[in-house]
């Protein structure tokens, strides 16, 4: 082998080398962020395990579910904190759909609830505004119906001083 094919050889496998290293570097990445987003997202049903909101509407659907109650870490900043709490029932659920929200401190303090519900084909709605004095970690709490005999979907929308949290 020619000197000149030799180091043509040399650098194409440095080359090839190099582009491995790369794209295992960038699988990696992915697998890690990937990860990190669906833990994220997961929706905790442990009080002292909170999903931190990385968003500020939670929309869930569920189907003949049973009674479930998930919790989310966020916190309201000195100001007004909006929240909206939307039900709809479907139209088929002869029984109608209640969902509850409270909003509370570390220890389970209630700061405020929200209820909605909802019969078929007439969703409900609820609103609230709480103030707080300083910048203050809470818990939302979120309830779902009891009883559903169909699809139902229940979101809430923070709105106001919030910050939200990647990692808690």
């Amino acid at each position: 082998m020619s000197l000149m094919k030799l180091h043509q050889h040399q650098t194409n496998l440095k080359f090839s080398s190099s582009v491995g290293i790369f794209l295992s570097f960038m699988v990696a990445t992915t697998i890690l962020v990937t990860s990190q987003v669906t833990r994220a997202n997961a929706q905790s049903t442990n009080r002292d395990a909170p999903t931190s909101l990385s968003t500020n509407i939670i929309s869930v659907t569920g189907l003949k579910s049973e009674p479930k109650t998930y919790f989310y870490y966020f916190i309201a900043k000195s100001g007004e904190l909006k929240l909206t709490l939307d039900i709809d029932a479907g139209s088929t659920n002869g029984n109608g759909v209640v969902s509850t929200v409270s909003i509370q401190d570390q220890d389970g303090n209630e700061f405020s609830q929200l209820l909605a519900g909802a019969t078929p084909g007439i969703p409900g709605r609820q609103v609230k505004k709480i103030k707080f004095a300083q910048s203050t970690p809470v818990i939302l709490m979120l309830t779902l119906p009891q009883g559903a005999t169909a699809n139902y979907t229940s979101k809430i929308k923070i709105e106001g001083d919030y910050q939200l949290i990647n990692i808690r």
